[in-house]
C-alpha cells in the first residue's frame, strides 16, 4: 500500500480526468488555483483511489471536491482493496492538515452512488452525513450531499445544530452569520426556508438591516439580531476595539461617513439593552457558550 501527495499540474489533471464523463471532468478542470488543489493517491495492488483536496487560505477546515473509486481497468470494482485504500487515503488527508478543525467529503452525484458501498469506512473514520442544507447556492440544490469529520467531537449542546444555508454573494457575511445563528422553528428569519428565491431575498434584507456599507460591523449586527430575538433576549457583543472598526481602507470623508454610522449604532445598541463588553472571553468560554445553547457569532 503506497500513498502520493501531489499538487494539481496539467499533467495529473490529465491522466486522471481523461475517462471521466463530460460534468466530472469540468468538475475537476474548475479554477482552484486559490485553494492550493492537491492530489492524494491511495494504491492497494490494481486499486487506486484519489482525492482532490482543497483548503481556502487562512481557515481551519479543507475540503475533498471529488474522489475516484472505481478502475477504469475494470468493470466491477475490488470492494475490499477499495476499502482499504480509502480508509488510508481519508487517513492521510486527515493527517496532512493537523490543525484543521474539520473535514468535508463533497458528494457529486456521480459519486453517490460508487461512495454508498464504502459507509461504514466513513462512520468508522468520525465521518458523519451532513443536514440537508437550505437552498441557496448551487450545491444546496444539485444534488450535492456531504460527509464532515470534526477533528473534535463534542456531546450534543442543547440547541440543535442550525441548517447550512450557503452565502450567495460576496458580501453578505454578516447576514448569513446572523440567520445561522438564529433561525429556529418559532423564531423565523427567513420568510420561506424551502424557497431559493425567498432565502436570497431575506439574506440580502438582514444584510441591509445590519450593514455599515458595506460591512456589517458587530455593533450594527447585534441591533439587527436585537430586532429579531425581539423580547426574547439581548445579544451581548465582545468587542475589544473601543473606537469604530474595520475602517483600515477608507480615509477623508469615507472613514467618517462609517464611523458616524457605527457611532450611531454603539448609541442604539445600548439604548436596546446591548451588553457591550471590551473583552475577548477567550475559546473556552466561547465553547461553553455554545454547549449551553447559546448562538454565537465570531
Amino acid at each position: 500500500m503506497t500513498i502520493t501527495r501531489q499538487a494539481l499540474d496539467a499533467q495529473t489533471l490529465e491522466a486522471l480526468t481523461g475517462p471521466l464523463g463530460a460534468d466530472q471532468q469540468a468538475h475537476w478542470r474548475l479554477d482552484r488555483s486559490a485553494y492550493i488543489p492537491e492530489v492524494f493517491t491511495s494504491t492497494v495492488g490494481d486499486v487506486h483511489v484519489s482525492a482532490l483536496v482543497t483548503a481556502r487560505p487562512h481557515t481551519a477546515a479543507h475540503k475533498i471536491a471529488d474522489l475516484l473509486l472505481v478502475p477504469t481497468s475494470e468493470p466491477t470494482p475490488n470492494e475490499q482493496a477499495t476499502s482499504a485504500a480509502l480508509r488510508e487515503l481519508l487517513t492521510a488527508v486527515v493527517s496532512a492538515h493537523p490543525d484543521d478543525a474539520a473535514t468535508r467529503i463533497e458528494v457529486n452525484p456521480w459519486l453517490f452512488p460508487n461512495l454508498e458501498p464504502y459507509r461504514t469506512v466513513l462512520e468508522q473514520l468520525g465521518f458523519a452525513a451532513s443536514r440537508a442544507p437550505l437552498p441557496s447556492i448551487p450545491s444546496t440544490t444539485e444534488g450535492i450531499a456531504a460527509w464532515v469529520r470534526w477533528a473534535y467531537p463534542t456531546q450534543p449542546s442543547a440547541a440543535p445544530l442550525p441548517p447550512y444555508l450557503g452565502q450567495t454573494t460576496d458580501f453578505t457575511c454578516g447576514a448569513i452569520s446572523l440567520i445561522t445563528a438564529l433561525h429556529r422553528d418559532g423564531r423565523p428569519l427567513l420568510a420561506d426556508a424551502s424557497d431559493r428565491a425567498s432565502n436570497q431575498h431575506d439574506e440580502l434584507r438582514w444584510w441591509r438591516k445590519a450593514t455599515n456599507m458595506p460591512a456589517c460591523d458587530p455593533l450594527t449586527l447585534a441591533i439587527a439580531g436585537a430586532e429579531a430575538l425581539g423580547q426574547a433576549a439581548a445579544p451581548t457583543v465582545y468587542l475589544t476595539d473601543q473606537e469604530p472598526i474595520l475602517l483600515e481602507d477608507y480615509d477623508g470623508l469615507e472613514r467618517e461617513r462609517r464611523a458616524l454610522l457605527q457611532d450611531l449604532s454603539r448609541s442604539e445598541a445600548v439604548t436596546l439593552g446591548v451588553d457591550i463588553r471590551h473583552e475577548w472571553p477567550g475559546s473556552l468560554a466561547l465553547a461553553e457558550l455554545v454547549e449551553q445553547g447559546h448562538p454565537v457569532q465570531l
